[in-house]
């Protein structure tokens, strides 16, 4: 089954190379109707406080002091600090074998969703919640920048490495491994009390819209110019 679906990906690329930017244009302007429909669902209507709550208490089923300091470790790697620091060094890196456009789009992709992160949290003025105080955080609530600027740049540095692995199941090893790694940054966001279960989804939401357009774009300059 895995060998048929690779055969017919790799010949739907062959015979229409401008499938899968469209595909990734579709996707980001899916994603952004699930926001859209996210945020009025939880900050207009109120119909997600209960699941608010229940996964609250899911999460925080299990708290203890040594899963504050795991939390607290895993949250650092969805900090601005720390994929500012990691992307400076990739982006050494890319300048060092002349990826200009690699360069380009994954600091268009982390800087964006940075920025939409800021005007959306502007936007919606949520309050974080007050239940419990592992660690201390500023700002607005909605959507969780962990969450989604983790995805933008998680993920388009997952992309960027998948171009150049020619094996399938790597790849997706690859988008698996990414996924599960920034699913697990926002959960530490609602063990750590700093944002409600629907900040981190929304932030997942606003992320993959911004996330999937800019590799569509990335994938459209690319076929404009070897064609």
């Amino acid at each position: 089954m895995y060998n048929i679906i690779k055969t017919i990906l790799s010949s739907l690329q062959q015979k229409w190379p401008g499938l899968y930017i469209l595909i990734g244009f579709l996707i980001s302007g899916f994603m952004l109707a699930e926001f859209a429909e996210l945020a009025w669902k939880t900050l207009f209507v109120r119909q997600m406080d209960l699941f608010d709550q229940l996964i609250i208490a899911l999460v925080r089923y299990y708290a203890n002091h040594n899963l504050d300091i795991i939390m607290i470790h895993i949250t650092t790697l969805g900090s601005a600090p720390f994929y500012g620091a990691l992307s400076v060094l990739i982006l050494i890196g890319l300048a060092f074998f002349r990826k200009w456009l690699e360069a380009s789009a994954l600091t268009i992709c982390l800087l964006g969703g940075g920025l939409l992160n800021y005007l959306l949290k502007h936007l919606f003025v949520r309050a974080r919640p007050d239940m419990f105080h592992v660690i201390k955080e500023t700002g607005y609530s909605f959507p969780s920048g962990h969450a989604m600027v983790s995805l933008c740049f998680y993920g388009m540095l997952a992309y960027l490495i998948s171009l150049k692995i020619s094996s399938w199941t790597w790849r997706f090893i690859l988008f698996i491994t990414t996924a599960i790694f920034i699913v697990i940054i926002g959960i530490s966001r609602i063990y750590l009390g700093v944002h409600y279960p629907t900040d981190v989804l929304a932030g997942y939401a606003a992320g993959s819209t911004w996330l999937f357009f800019c590799i569509s774009l990335l994938m459209w300059w690319e076929h404009k110019n070897n064609t």
